[in-house]
């Protein structure tokens, strides 16, 4: 079993690469430089240029260009040649993906536009559907940002540019340029509409995979990534080995593809949730002094009294303006990012617990400042998954008051006992607050908390050692390690014994089949028209050779339906794919239908066409490995893994499953070794991510006691703050 990764397999004709164009290195070494770096950028001879480091950049050039000994100003330009590594004076190296971003750069999605010139260290890709005119707001277009990282991974981030009628220096501009679909840097701010990187609104509506249609999935991010490829290929294969870019296909070397476990007989695990409130009363509060929020208060309550579920439990609600012992329920402003808003939240106590509903959360306010929450039509209000992850967090805030885990499956709990959990935070430069986790049998949980100083030489603690050794096995040296990205990327950590595991997230992700469902995508392309009597003489053919008495008869009655709806005359007009579908589907073919579906099957497998959509059926479910269940990959000595869905592949997949790297740190006096340590205890893993409270009906990313952390960590700074 093998997942496909973003990580690109490629190797350049170096010979070639330095036969077609010519590379410079030039140091802008003051911000006041960028002037002249930009005036240089213009030059003729620039086709395009990237970031390396420490204010150093690559200049992808013309062919024989004179600009490294005829340029007049402070840069000074380094010529290179070409080669698997280049080692410069300047302590600077420049690896292959340094100059295939070159190449990235001068592309776009559009299947008849030829390479061009690009004043952006980044290719940055939009499309038509992505450019929001938002009332009262300043128009806003999403990006894909494509960066090739060292290690060959091709990350595609979506950023956001938002219109502006700034023009000061000390920004960065950039213009919408329509026929490219691209966004690029304007230097000169001569554009009628400039737009600064920034994200007003905090949204993001860019689907990772849209399988619905051929130019919906074309506008998703999987469907603008293959064309970029596939325009790498097409403009510059000759610079590359074999004419090809490849996708990595990675082994999987555990795999877990279960359901979620029934926690009690008969029951799904939302009504796990309910169980764990049986017979309580809950106070629901708000101090009435903002309008919206009472709304919110009142909606809710209303909602929780009508629901015949949560009576079923022997839930009972009561109003309040203030907090009670027991189990309670503010209703607040978020008053963390609005400066407008009075701060109200309220710390829970060991006898008080507080979970926090907002409007701008499950109220899901809208920008005219009205509540978007509503009971769905038909259905209780217990099964909103919203107010399911409200109950969870109060739960699960009762249980850290208690520092007692309830309800949680003894087996569970005799895995927990095995092991120690570490999280990290990052608190000013150069200091880490590391919380430490120990879970008994009987699941009763014990924190610790230590601030680590990463300036200190020595290693005294558990934690410092811990610290230092994460850095060490990430590879992260410089002043890297004392940054915040740097230990926001660190996940967690478990003991076991004296051994520990590490893990950090990365910028790898589970990708589709990248050969074959761009071409499945294609293939049921609504809009491809056809001639009928060639889609008759194609029935006709599958039904001959068919020994199937259903399918035969299936055949004839599309055969019957398009020669009684459209032209079959060989010089008659073309139709659509879609048109045919809805006309088939007017007289009652159904493509649920096994006959059916085995016919557009063979369409599709003999004539490169089809009325059914087979991306998502049982047979292609390879297209689609590490989608659901979660694993363990091997990748040249180092470890990931993944968790994907507890669902079957869907139209939409709004988000990418991301791989994780997981590090093993080997007590010097034990002959344990990495690979043993890792694959002995990932099994153990995932069974901790196997439950379905954390995120809910879905598998969790992480061992689940990393959430009683996180919410022990959110409380302890909370109550540090109000200090």
């Amino acid at each position: 079993m093998e997942i496909t990764t973003n990580k690109l397999e490629y190797q350049f004709k170096y010979a070639e690469l330095n036969e077609k164009y010519s590379g410079a290195v030039v140091h802008v070494p003051d911000k006041n430089d960028f002037t002249e770096f930009h005036r240089l950028l213009e030059n003729d001879d620039v086709i395009s240029y990237t970031f390396i480091k420490f204010q150093y950049f690559l200049l992808l050039l013309k062919k024989d260009s004179t600009l490294c000994y005829t340029w007049v100003g402070k840069l000074s330009l380094d010529s290179i040649r070409f080669s698997p590594k280049v080692s410069l004076p300047q302590k600077i190296t420049l690896y292959k993906n340094h100059f295939f971003q070159l190449l990235l750069n001068q592309l776009t999605d559009g299947d008849d536009l030829l390479p061009a010139k690009n004043l952006s260290s980044d290719l940055i890709i939009t499309k038509s559907n992505w450019i929001k005119d938002i009332e009262n707001f300043p128009k806003q277009i999403f990006g894909l940002q494509f960066q090739i990282g060292w290690d060959q991974t091709l990350s595609c981030n979506v950023v956001t540019y938002t219109a502006t009628s700034k023009t000061d220096s000390d920004y960065d501009f950039y213009e919408f340029d329509n026929k490219r679909n691209i966004i690029r840097r304007n230097i000169s701010k001569t554009s009628l509409e400039l737009f600064e990187k920034n994200n007003i609104l905090k949204r993001n509506e860019v689907e990772f995979i849209l399988l619905d249609d051929k130019s919906n999935f074309d506008e998703s991010k999987i469907g603008v990534i293959s064309k970029v490829i596939k325009n790498l290929e097409k403009h510059f294969g000759q610079l590359f080995e074999g004419g090809k870019i490849d996708f990595v296909n990675e082994p999987v070397i555990q795999f877990f593809n279960g359901k979620l476990p029934m926690t009690l007989p008969g029951r799904k695990d939302n009504k796990r949730t309910w169980h764990d409130f049986f017979g309580e009363t809950i106070n629901i509060y708000c101090s009435g002094e903002d309008k919206v929020s009472t709304k919110l208060f009142e909606m809710v309550y209303d909602l929780f009294m009508e629901s015949k579920e949560l009576e079923s439990y022997g839930l009972n609600f009561q109003r309040n303006y203030k907090s009670v012992e027991g189990l309670n329920i503010q209703v607040i402003r978020d008053a963390r990012n609005n400066k407008k808003v009075k701060e109200e939240y309220e710390l829970g106590t060991n006898k008080k617990w507080i979970q926090h509903i907002t409007p701008d959360g499950l109220g899901k306010l809208n920008r005219k400042n009205k509540i978007q929450f509503h009971k769905i039509e038909d259905k209780d209000i217990s099964t909103n998954p919203s107010v399911i992850n409200t109950f969870e967090n109060l739960f699960l805030k009762k249980q850290i008051a208690k520092k007692q885990m309830i309800n949680i499956d003894p087996k569970l709990l005799d895995i927990c006992s095995e092991y120690t959990f570490y999280y990290f935070e990052w608190v000013k430069k150069a200091v880490i607050k590391v919380t430490k986790l120990n879970i008994d049998k009987a699941g009763h949980m014990e924190f610790k908390q230590e601030n680590v100083q990463l300036f200190k030489n020595n290693e005294e603690t558990e934690s410092e050692k811990l610290c230092f050794n994460i850095l060490s096995k990430f590879g992260i040296k410089g002043d890297a390690r004392f940054t915040k990205s740097v230990w926001g990327s660190i996940e967690y950590a478990v003991k076991i014994e004296s051994d520990y595991i590490a893990v950090r997230n990365s910028d790898k992700q589970v990708f589709p089949n990248m050969e074959l469902l761009p071409e499945k995508q294609a293939h049921a392309d609504t809009n491809k028209r056809l001639k009928i009597c060639e889609v008759i003489s194609n029935v006709a053919y599958l039904s001959e050779n068919s020994n199937d008495a259903e399918y035969q008869k299936t055949a004839e009655a599309i055969i019957s339906i398009l020669e009684e709806n459209f032209d079959s005359d060989p010089d008659g007009v073309r139709v659509s794919v879609g048109e045919i579908k809805s006309k088939l589907k007017e007289n009652e073919i159904s493509f649920r239908k096994k006959a059916v579906s085995s016919i557009c099957r063979d369409l599709e497998d003999s004539y490169s066409y089809t009325f059914n959509n087979s991306s998502r059926q049982v047979k292609e479910i390879d297209l689609f490995v590490g989608f659901s269940g979660m694993g363990l990959v091997s990748e040249n000595g180092r470890y990931y893994y993944f968790v994907g869905s507890t669902n079957k592949v869907q139209q939409k997949i709004t988000r990418a499953t991301r791989l994780r790297q997981i590090v093993a740190i080997i007590a010097d006096d034990k002959k344990m070794t990495e690979e043993k340590l890792i694959e002995d205890n990932f099994d153990n893993f995932m069974q901790l991510m196997n439950v379905g409270f954390v995120k809910i009906g879905q598998y969790t990313v992480k061992p689940f006691p990393i959430k009683y952390i996180r919410e022990y960590c959110d409380y302890q700074n909370r109550k540090a703050n109000l200090k």
